[in-house]
């Protein structure tokens, strides 16, 4: 087991950081009109709508995982015509999956070797801050995202990833303003610019 990953997470917690992250960036998705879908991102590859459909398979992937179901299709389009209630959906979808009993003590095999569902659960918060983050900003909305999980969710990553990034998943490392919220300084140090 990756013990070093695990001992980074607070598997007490993780169920609630995930909770209020997908809260918040479902508010931010409220308030996303059909007329920005297609408006640029933070992430060169993708646009609003892109970007929302990837938030929501990343929902259905670690649910699947988590129940040893079928995996989601990657290309699919796995939001449709309401990005709202989808994503609320697969949230819901998610949390139930996350909070089975024995779920965050579980081994699953993860790109980084075998870790506790804690640690996937761990990594869905990290995803959702900085692509949330990432919504926000393409949107002109605020940024500041789940405080708690945030603050939580920089220590985590300064510790997995203190060795190195895996693969081109994320820029190198931002320097943030003196006044930028916990989300500002997680998206930071995960590449993101312009972080104020």
């Amino acid at each position: 087991m990756n013990q070093a990953m695990a001992d980074a997470v607070r598997a007490d917690l993780v169920l609630g950081w995930f909770a209020d992250a997908h809260r918040d960036v479902e508010t931010v998705a409220r308030a996303v009109a059909a007329a920005r879908l297609h408006d640029a991102t933070p992430c060169p590859e993708w646009d609003v709508q892109a970007l929302l459909n990837h938030i929501v398979f990343v929902d259905l992937l670690y649910a699947a995982v988590a129940d040893a179901t079928p995996l989601p299709d990657p290309g699919a389009d796995h939001t449709g015509a309401d990005h709202v209630s989808r994503l609320h959906e697969t949230g819901r979808l998610a949390y139930h999956a996350f909070a089975r009993p024995g779920m965050l003590e579980q081994l699953y095999d993860s790109p980084w070797g075998q870790v506790p569902g804690a640690v996937m659960v761990q990594h869905v918060v990290n995803e959702l801050l900085a692509h949330g983050w990432d919504l926000a900003r393409a949107t002109g909305q605020s940024t500041d995202l789940a405080p708690e999980a945030a603050r939580h969710a920089l220590g985590v990553v300064s510790t997995w990833y203190s060795d190195g990034r895996p693969g081109d998943w994320y820029a190198a490392p931002q320097a943030p303003p003196a006044d930028a919220s916990p989300a500002d300084r997680l998206a930071a140090y995960l590449g993101r610019v312009n972080s104020a």
